[in-house]
This record gives structure tokens, sequence and C-alpha cells, in this order.
């Protein structure tokens, strides 16, 4: 079973004539508890597996049902997608996807928010790439009929991706170490090598408007959750910018699971980590919380600082799949 809650990020961040302030004494960390449950998804079960399921976000699309609100898609081990609408409290079924995806990654792109991309970003040798980018695309499908949702033939990528962005206009790029960055151009269905040089984030990075610049999670061992910038306009290796690359180090005894980043819009996010912490010796871990940060990316002359905003903790449930949209 997995439980999608909804916490209003807005109360996170403090009057931006504190940022002097915040720079240099944020606010401690706060204890709080999650909302109730939205709704729950239960993934069917078979003979192997429990089931899985995973969650992405379509953001604000305004076409395919709903209006402007968010909708959350979700998808089993099967392939089979729903999507949630948040606004009116409903669930529309999909169609399925190719197949099933074991760490999808999900993007708009090319100036159509109604088109949502999916890339799974876990390689595993045993599994065939045939079919490891899909996109659900709202629009006239070829069996006619009118406009819903269908799933077209993608180009394959040349390989697993470790680092994720989409162009707000019209190119979705891929990176990995060993095979460099290329280029998916979503008009022309069509891949290209943009460098031998990899994108400097570990998953999906995000575009600031406002700052020109992409905003991510650190790719480097050990520095996941940090977060840093770079200037990614130009078809030469990015270029990190000065001053950004910014992180926490938990308390002694946390141990640090997975990050997430969050664009909430303009210059703020949601930084997402997932602690667990030891029991005594043969007890295990015996207790899983989860820490949000409202945090800020602002420009000062050539440097850029990320200011800290309020922060808080919820304990969760141990077994619960850890996803934040």
């Amino acid at each position: 079973m997995s439980f999608r809650r909804r916490i209003d990020m807005s109360r996170f961040f403090l009057p931006r004539h504190t940022r002097d302030q915040l720079l240099t004494n944020p606010p401690p960390l706060e204890e709080s508890e999650l909302p109730p449950a939205a709704v729950r998804f239960h993934p069917p079960f078979s003979k192997t597996c429990n089931g899985s399921i995973d969650f992405m976000l379509l953001a604000g699309a305004g076409r395919g049902w709903g209006g402007d609100d968010d909708k959350v898609i979700a998808t089993d081990q099967t392939g089979r997608t729903v999507m949630y609408h948040a606004g009116s409290d409903s669930i529309r079924t999909l169609c399925n996807l190719t197949a099933s995806k074991l760490a999808p990654v999900a993007f708009t792109a090319g100036g159509n928010i109604n088109n949502l991309y999916i890339l799974d970003n876990a390689f595993n040798p045993s599994r065939s790439r045939d079919h490891c980018f899909d996109a659900l695309v709202y629009g006239d499908g070829d069996n006619g009929g009118g406009a819903t949702w269908h799933v077209p033939r993608l180009a394959l990528p040349p390989s697993a991706a470790a680092a994720v962005r989409a162009h707000p206009r019209s190119r979705i790029w891929v990176s990995k170490d060993s095979l460099g960055t290329h280029a998916f151009d979503v008009a022309a269905g069509v891949w290209s090598k943009a460098g031998d040089w990899a994108l400097p984030f570990c998953g999906r990075a995000h575009h600031v408007e406002e700052l020109g610049l992409w905003i991510g999670l650190n790719c480097e061992y050990g520095e996941e959750s940090a977060v840093v910038a770079a200037d990614l306009a130009a078809a030469a290796p990015p270029t990190r910018a000065i001053g950004v690359r910014w992180w926490e180090f938990p308390p002694l005894g946390w141990i640090v699971g997975s990050s997430h980043l969050v664009h909430l819009g303009s210059d703020r996010f949601c930084h997402a980590r997932f602690f667990e912490t030891r029991g005594r010796c043969g007890e295990g871990y015996r207790r899983k919380f989860v820490v949000f940060a409202g945090i800020e990316v602002v420009r000062r002359g050539d440097e850029l600082f990320v200011i800290k905003h309020r922060s808080e903790r919820y304990d969760i449930e141990y077994r619960l799949f850890q996803r934040v949209l």
C-alpha cells in the first residue's frame, strides 16, 4: 500500500527581507506530523512478488481532464497507469506504458505541459532497453476518435542515464560518465550527441529562468544530497556556478537515505532527505523519518547562495515507499 500526502510548502518560506539573517542564522529544525493521506494506492500482487508502484507528477496540466491542478500518475510493475486528480479527488485510468520502469524520471518538454516523458533511470543488464523511454501524450492518436491519452513510439536513448534535464522549449538531455551527454529533440523525435562531458547532476535538474541556470543534486559520490548549479546554455562542458555547493551535515547517528529536490517555482525549492537511525546491537533500524527544508537560490553579484528557510521532520513508517513529487 502507498499513501499520498500533500504538504503546503508556502509556509516554509519566511519574508524576503529576512534573507541576510537567514544566511548566517537559519531557523532550527522543527518536529511535525504528516497530514492525513489524501489517497491510498494498492499495487497488484503476483506469484513472484508483492507488487510495486511508482509515482510521477504532471504539474499544472490544463487539458486531458481535470483543469489546471497538479495530477499524479501512478504506474505499477505491469506498466499499467492511472491518474489521480487532487482537485476533484478522483482517479482516471490511462493507457499502459510499453513496459514497467524500475526508477522512472518524469518531465514535460517542448512547451506542452500535457505531454509527460518518462525515462527509466535504473540500468539493469538483465532487462531489455527496448522500453526504457516512454511518453504519455494527450492528443489525437493513430486510431482517430478525438483527443485522448496515448503512448507513441519513441527512439531509444543511447544508454541508461545518470542525470536528466528537460529544456523548457524542445530538448531532453541525458548523461552518463562513460558515454557523455545526448539530447532528444522532442519535435523531430531523434537523439544526437551533445558532447563527451557529463552533466554534474544526479537525477533530474531544474531550470531557473530568473538565474539562467540549472539546479539539481550533486553527482559526486558521498555528496549526493548537495545542491549544485550549472550553466548549460552552451554546447560545451557545463560550468558550475560560483558559490553553490550547499548541503547540511546530518546529526550524529542519522544515516542518510535518498534525497530529492522539488522545484516550487522561481528560485524556491523543497530539499527532502530521508534518514534512518540504528537501534542497539541486533535490533536493526529503529526509526525512519524525512526532513523537508524550504530553500532559495539567490544571486548576489557574481555569486550564488542557498538560503535555508524553515525545515520540519516527520516520522514515517519503515516500509513506506520514498518518493517526493
